[in-house]
């Protein structure tokens, strides 16, 4: 600030000496003229040359000044550490891009010009936060979602924001982590559930009492019968069957 203040005194103190000789010169001028001048003709030259000079010593003073601002910011900026180079390479263009904005911002004295450039200014200033909090996050851009989804909901400090939305990042990621992790788990085993096969035993039922897993069979029209060939019935059904049992368990009389 100190540094700022003396170059301001050194340039407006060779303006004034610079402004003192062109007045003596302009003097000298109207001296020298056939036609005399009037005490108005110089009040009216000397207010033109003091407007001009005036702004040339504003511009100057305006322009030492923001490279003054320039210097000063480069010489204290803390280096920024990146855990992702796309994070630092968006960061450093939009801060070009504000570089840029602030220094039109202070050529330009329209009003509307000033404002638009003051949003633009604060767009890109608030995109740069939301660039370092994703970036030093563990949870990333999920936190930035959070606190930008929360942000005009709570009037708390923005540390306690930025805090509370990493909370409920984490917590999130989280919860989806578990979502996936018992997906995969089920595809891995797949979606069927299997009954472990009950012990064998010594007893074997009858055939006419085998239960099959969806409930108790009946013959088809297409079904054979493996002891005559013919279809509808099975072999233990078979008629052809019945008929012999019944011929051989017939009693037989001799003469």
């Amino acid at each position: 600030m100190l540094a700022e203040k003396r170059v301001t005194s050194r340039l407006l103190a060779a303006t004034q000496h610079t402004l003192f000789f062109r007045a003596v010169a302009i003097f000298n001028t109207l001296n020298m003229s056939s036609t005399p001048a009037t005490k108005e003709d110089i009040q009216e030259l000397l207010a033109q040359f003091s407007s001009s000079q005036a702004k040339i010593l504003e511009d100057k003073i305006a322009e030492a000044s923001a490279n003054f601002d320039t210097k000063l910011k480069s010489a204290t900026s803390v280096k920024l550490t990146w855990k992702r180079e796309g994070h630092k390479r968006q960061y450093n263009f939009n801060q070009s891009v504000l570089d840029h904005v602030v220094e039109a911002e202070r050529k330009n004295q329209s009003t509307e010009v000033q404002q638009e450039l003051t949003s633009i200014k604060a767009l890109l200033e608030h995109r740069q936060k939301l660039i370092r909090l994703a970036d030093t996050s563990p949870s990333g851009w999920a936190t930035v979602e959070e606190y930008e989804n929360n942000e005009l909901a709570n009037d708390s400090g923005d540390d306690k924001k930025i805090t509370r939305a990493e909370d409920r990042a984490a917590r999130k990621l989280k919860a989806a982590s578990g979502k996936k992790s018992a997906g995969a788990k089920r595809f891995k085993t797949g979606d069927y559930h299997y009954q472990t096969p009950a012990p064998a035993t010594t007893s074997v039922a009858p055939a006419s009492q085998f239960q099959f897993f969806r409930g108790q069979r009946f013959p088809t029209s297409k079904d054979i019968c493996y002891a005559c060939g013919s279809q509808g019935h099975w072999r233990k059904s078979c008629p052809n069957i019945s008929r012999r049992q019944d011929k051989s368990n017939t009693p037989s009389f001799s003469t």
